[in-house]
């Protein structure tokens, strides 16, 4: 679903005891890049609940633990997606000088990371009573 170091997980990992997971539903997500947040938002606001979607996974594919499933992710990601009037210009195009638009418009988007950025990633429920941790990851250029 994602690129290698899109990811990053760990060195640790904390798994809710049984009476806690009843707070999955309600967990907040915060991402900030040196300190501007950028994204926010709680698990009540997902299309898809995570029993939900662990429900939907086994129907065609068998977990095993250690499984790590990835939900998406909350408003705020750098990417842009071009007005609705410009997307129905833009369809006229060929795919290839299409791409090659996309591409070009949204490098020159400052929001995106850069080498030496710093993200904060924290996940706790409203109450704090559940609190998954802090991940800190610095950008390394490619």
């Amino acid at each position: 679903k994602s690129y290698r170091g899109f990811g990053p997980v760990g060195p640790y990992l904390t798994v809710p005891e049984c009476d806690e997971f009843a707070l999955i539903d309600d967990l907040l997500l915060t991402l900030s890049v040196n300190g501007e947040v950028r994204q926010k938002d709680s698990t009540r606001n997902l299309v898809f609940k995570p029993a939900e979607t662990l429900e939907e996974l086994t129907t065609f594919s068998d977990l095993s633990p250690g499984d790590l499933i990835l939900t998406g992710t909350p408003a705020g990601c750098a990417l842009r997606v071009p007005p609705p009037p410009l997307r129905r210009l833009m369809q006229l195009l060929p795919e290839r000088v299409l791409w090659r638009a996309f591409v070009k418009a949204q490098q020159k988007r400052p929001s995106y990371l850069q080498p030496g950025d710093r993200m904060t990633l924290t996940i706790s429920s409203a109450n704090r009573r559940l609190d998954l941790g802090e991940q800190q990851t610095i950008v390394r250029a490619a």
